[in-house]
């Protein structure tokens, strides 16, 4: 586990990827053994991200529900898990 600046442990998000928090910023770090890359993200740029976020889940949720009424009220496959 990564340590940030302040000695708290990182968190790892998944895909090699950490977030850390540094009372003002969160930090991301892509951990590529050699070369790590990091970038820190104020909070406006987070808040931009949440709403990013935001629309994408809205667009897809969006989908879905089309997807449903398309199939005469029943789920696809996919979304099934089939």
């Amino acid at each position: 586990m990564q340590k940030n600046e302040q000695n708290q442990p990182a968190m790892y998000l998944g895909d090699s990827v950490y977030a850390k928090f540094d009372g003002y910023m969160i930090g991301l770090t892509l951990d590529r053994h050699m070369n790590p890359v990091l970038i820190w993200m104020e909070p406006q740029v987070i808040e931009n991200l949440e709403r990013f976020i935001k629309a994408i889940k809205d667009q897809q949720t969006e989908q879905a529900c089309e997807n449903y009424y398309a199939n005469g009220g029943t789920p696809m496959e996919e979304e099934m898990g089939g």
